[in-house]
């Protein structure tokens, strides 16, 4: 069952219908009003690139939710004599179907099997709409109150929205985004009171703790039985000791008297011994913290977001980043690089997140083209001369059977000595001249061989499919499947990396 089947014959919409007016507050049998929605009507919505992408991500959300007649976006697929099942979706299934449908997909497709859904969609060369776009989309929605908040990884639809939950009224209660990124600055700008307002919240808290703990102790107390008040002996050890662990780090370790008469004698010495750090409390005293971000890596984090006139991200953001994005050599260099040239997409630093998924995703081939072009350019003084390089392009262009290939390697070879001057652009016109060469290669190959190919392919894909999210492995296949093609076909890699 799908939202396409409307979950006819189970009486799943009224139960539904029921459980929402419930929980929203209706009592003795009362219902919610409610205004059905055509699917058709919600997937034109969905597919309208020129829409704002809040409204489309808010149909999606109808679509998933009230269209399967539940609480949160499900997808519902179910065999013939099985029980259905049911699976939350998340920001990313979003993504991906808002991008088929624009593409001009058919929809009956977004009832299918997820797995099989979005095999499709690789094939057919899907690109899903950009992760911060979607984010951006959803948190619009959160703002006026139509997506539940703090809900996870699940998107919760409010079928019965309260104008207190509007932007307006957040503004009025201080939740305003403009407060927001004024607090997201004043943490980065001020970060030492920063700390020094969480350290408090957090000694208050754990005297309350202790508080309570006390009074619970002292209702056992033999005093508290036979007058009914907390017992101050039992308290005197817990509260001592609470003092103890409780009491921050003081900036001065003398207070001056300024009045020597003996009237405030006693006070004086009270005071200078609560300001007299002693061995133990010194020791006693927080460790600096060793989960601090790479210097190096939070300058240029930071100097991106200041540069694009974004606010910064705070040091737990910054470090939380560091720990998402893969640890490999050059990786921190290649993602402030990569932060930058998306900076124009991202609002604020709670996107982060989001695009070191998207640059884990990219790594792969990100890495394997800076190997490439490493070790042309490693070569090149060595081995790579004018001559060594005309001799390749020819001989590449004579192993191969495609006439228009070969007339455009050989055009290359003409102007190789102009092309040792510059590796990295003749590597970029082999790689298109590649594509080219893999387009000519799908073609002349029949069905029986490309099953073969990809039989082959998805054989390789097995070890890494517990290793890996779904974007690395559709790239890795991707990878592989080109590669294989072109064994298949009997044609040789371009790349100067292959010379050897």
């Amino acid at each position: 069952m799908s939202a396409a089947s409307g979950g006819r014959g189970n009486g799943r919409i009224a139960k539904f219908h029921r459980r929402v007016s419930e929980a929203s507050g209706c009592r003795d049998g009362e219902t919610l009003p409610y205004a059905p929605d055509f699917l058709d009507s919600l997937v034109c919505r969905m597919s309208t690139r020129s829409s704002d992408l809040a409204e489309r991500a808010f149909a999606w959300m109808i679509y998933r939710a009230s269209g399967n007649q539940s609480e949160k976006a499900i997808h519902i697929y179910a065999v013939k004599g099985e029980a259905p099942v049911e699976t939350a979706l998340r920001q990313r299934d979003c993504a991906l179907e808002l991008a088929w449908l624009q593409s001009g997909h058919r929809p009956e497709w977004l009832d299918a099997p997820l797995a099989m859904f979005r095999v499709e969609a690789a094939r057919r060369a899907v690109v899903p709409i950009d992760k911060t776009l979607i984010c951006d989309g959803f948190t619009e929605n959160r703002k006026r109150g139509t997506v539940a908040s703090g809900t996870g990884y699940c998107l919760v639809l409010i079928p019965s929205p309260k104008v207190a939950d509007s932007t307006e009224h957040r503004r009025r209660k201080g939740e305003s985004s403009d407060y927001q990124d004024f607090c997201a600055k004043w943490k980065v700008a001020h970060s030492t009171e920063y700390e020094e307002e969480q350290v408090a919240r957090s000694v208050i808290k754990r005297i309350n703790r202790i508080r309570l703990s006390a009074y619970r102790e002292s209702r056992k107390s033999p005093a508290a039985k036979t007058n009914g008040t907390p017992s101050l002996e039992a308290l005197e050890p817990l509260e001592a000791s609470a003092v103890a662990r409780t009491l921050p780090p003081l900036r001065f370790s003398v207070i001056h008297s300024t009045n020597p008469s003996s009237s405030r004698k006693n006070d004086d010495d009270a005071r200078l011994g609560l300001v007299k750090p002693t061995e133990e409390a010194l020791m006693s005293r927080p460790k600096p913290k060793t989960d601090a971000p790479d210097l190096e890596f939070s300058t240029g984090v930071i100097a991106a977001f200041v540069n694009g006139g974004k606010p910064s991200p705070t040091p737990n953001q910054i470090f939380a980043l560091q720990q998402a994005i893969p640890v490999a050599p050059g990786t921190r260099v290649q993602f402030v690089a990569y932060l930058t040239e998306k900076m124009p997409r991202i609002k604020h630093p709670g996107s982060l997140p989001s695009i070191a998924e998207e640059f884990t995703a990219a790594w792969p081939a990100l890495a394997a083209r800076e190997q490439t072009l490493a070790a042309a350019q490693r070569r090149a003084p060595q081995v790579l001369t004018a001559e060594t390089l005309c001799a390749y392009l020819e001989s590449t262009a004579a192993a191969i059977p495609h006439p228009e290939i070969a007339d455009l390697l050989r055009g290359l070879a003409a102007d190789a000595e102009e092309h040792c001057n510059d590796l990295e652009s003749l590597e970029q016109q082999l790689n298109s001249i590649e594509t080219t060469m893999l387009a000519l290669a799908r073609e002349s190959l029949t069905e029986r061989q490309m099953a073969e190919v990809k039989q082959k392919t998805h054989g390789q894909l097995q070890e890494y499919r517990r290793k890996l999210t779904a974007d690395q492995l559709s790239i890795l296949e991707k990878q592989l499947l080109e590669r294989d093609v072109l064994e298949k076909a009997k044609l040789p890699r371009l790349s100067l990396f292959c010379m050897g």
